[in-house]
């Protein structure tokens, strides 16, 4: 431990010596250049010597934090860790890699914030200006980020910004991720703009990699990078780098003289369920999910699709229940989740996580029950290893959704709320378990056109909501361009009525499996519902003890 105020110093002594502990030494050292006993007592090499170096709260107090980063990256071994904690403000513009590491909204601060909070932490000899952050980033991979705001004097309108962030090593090795992206995914071109997430590796007749030149390209094809979304490892090293400049008198040759691009927090997970996204301003409109539970039924895919394990699946993300549905009833080669809203992948995520790292009891609170008391500690000590850096920062930011009732947050929350306060104010709360265990399909259509219809599609309901572009979208999730195609032949109201008339009259018998849809809309907690999701849990448990890394891979 380092510190240059040596009364600080012997209260931490104090501490450790009432605690028992042995094997802690205080040190009154310069950070920026500081030196450990058994380097000089034992003979050990520096470089590479540490294995975790922590600062909290003390970046922004160094007056030369380069030299501290520097000798920070040289010092820690290629596996080591990296905790900062710190205040923080925001720059005009964000850094080239604010959207490979997380959540770009939550780093930004307004004007007004920044200048108050830059000024008054210099007046006590502290410096939050947004260089720091940016250096430390450039200089070290990042695994995991959070951007959060601590109240004030306890005035909720006044919080200052802090940052806490785990990073390793940008020489770490990475091809396990690399592995999983391109070569066992197939993803070999980018689509995105970001020179960050660019393969090393082009496909056959496209424009050679710009990290080795065309001539040595077809004559050394060995030397090639592996495959990544950024610049692998290989092709950073100096013997790599000394070959693509090694011919510069032949003219189709050209010297690397770019930077070093760091990758993204992707590829310093622990398991590669996510593809590698960059986080855009077009994503701050999904505040959140818009399905919490998928509302098609993935059986009816697998009947009618007849998939096996050499088909590769393509499927919209929603809330990850189709996916997991197919990669462990069907297990085909591949499956590939994709949702133009980041947060249906976040929520994807949370449910392999929970597969992965929880127990039965955690796992049923969470997506059976929709509530875990707990959920904030699960989700830091359990669930964050499995989660990439945008999708950590989402849950923490949302850690709130599991305190009540999941499934009646997010935007289809709405809708359920709306059906829900429509069936209690009309008292047919209790009708809806009636609903859903009759006993034969006509008794259900007699009960959804006598009691059910008339109230979910009320002259009020519909004229006030179904009626409204904005409440389709932001509880339904039907974008407004789909809503155009229906529009050029009906009304919006008129169509709303036509499908949920339709499909919830026709189709009423499937609510008898659903017993997730049925606990929403009633508050009781039947055993044939918990029967129903103990099975389905169960089979998932023992399935993906099967093909975990399967159904693991098939995510992406």
């Amino acid at each position: 431990m380092l510190d240059l105020c040596e009364p600080l110093l012997e209260v931490s002594r104090k501490r450790f010596e009432a605690r028992g502990f042995k094997n802690v030494t205080c040190l009154l050292q310069d950070a920026t250049t500081f030196t450990l006993p058994e380097w000089q007592r034992y003979g050990v090499d520096p470089n590479g010597a540490l294995d975790f170096v922590t600062m909290s709260y003390s970046l922004s107090m160094m007056p030369d934090y380069l030299s501290l980063v520097d000798r920070i990256e040289r010092f820690l071994t290629p596996t080591g860790l990296l905790s900062v904690c710190d205040f923080f403000v925001s720059g005009r513009e964000h850094t080239a890699l604010a959207g490979i590491i997380g959540d770009v909204a939550s780093r930004q601060c307004s004007w007004l914030s920044s200048m108050f909070w830059l000024m008054w932490f210099s007046a006590d000899h502290v410096d939050l200006h947004p260089s720091r952050r940016a250096y430390v980033e450039h200089k070290f991979g990042t695994i995991k980020s959070y951007n959060g705001r601590n109240s004030f004097l306890s005035l909720p309108f006044v919080r200052i910004p802090y940052y806490v962030s785990l990073m390793t090593s940008r020489l770490t090795d990475t091809s396990k991720a690399n592995r999983a992206y391109e070569t066992e995914a197939g993803n070999t071109i980018s689509v995105h703009n970001s020179p960050l997430l660019v393969p090393s590796k082009p496909r056959p007749g496209s424009v050679c990699s710009p990290l080795v030149s065309p001539s040595l390209a077809r004559s050394s094809p060995d030397i090639m990078p592996e495959l990544n979304l950024g610049l692998s490892r290989l092709s950073r090293t100096n013997s790599s780098r000394r070959m693509s400049r090694r011919s510069s008198r032949d003219s189709d040759d050209k010297i690397d003289i770019a930077p070093d691009p760091s990758f993204s927090s992707f590829h310093f997970g622990a398991k590669h369920f996510r593809v590698p996204y960059v986080a855009d301003a077009v994503h701050a409109e999904f505040r959140t999910w818009i399905y919490g539970f998928a509302w098609e039924d993935p059986a009816v895919d697998m009947d009618h699709l007849k998939i096996g394990k050499e088909d590769r699946v393509m499927c919209i993300t929603s809330a990850g229940c189709n996916a997991l549905h197919y990669a462990i009833a069907a297990q085909p080669h591949r499956i590939h989740a994709v949702d133009m809203n980041p947060v249906q992948g976040h929520l994807l995520e949370l449910k392999l996580a929970g597969i992965a790292a929880l127990d039965y009891e955690d796992f049923w609170l969470m997506f059976g029950e929709g509530r875990h008391p707990n959920f904030r500690e699960l989700l830091d000590s359990k669930l964050s290893p499995f989660l990439t850096s945008h999708a950590y920062q989402f849950w923490r930011a949302n850690d709130s959704a599991f305190a009540d009732s999941f499934y009646l947050h997010g935007y289809s929350g709405w809708a359920l709320r709306l059906a829900k306060y429509a069936l209690w104010i009309s008292g047919l709360s209790g009708q809806v378990e009636t609903f859903c265990t009759a006993p034969t399909l006509d008794v259900q259509r007699k009960l959804w056109v006598s009691k059910f219809r008339p109230v979910i599609l009320s002259r009020l309901i519909v004229n006030v909501f179904l009626a409204s572009p904005v409440f389709l979208w932001n509880a339904l999730g039907v974008p407004i361009n789909q809503a155009k195609v229906f529009l050029a032949e009906t009304t919006t109201k008129q169509f709303a009525v036509s499908i949920i008339s339709e499909s919830w009259g026709a189709c009423a018998c499937a609510w008898t499996d659903s017993p997730l849809l049925r606990r929403r809309l009633t508050r009781s907690t039947q055993s044939r519902s918990i029967l129903i999701l103990q099975e389905e849990h169960t089979t998932t448990r023992s399935a993906s003890s099967r093909s975990t890394a399967k159904a693991r891979a098939h995510s992406t």
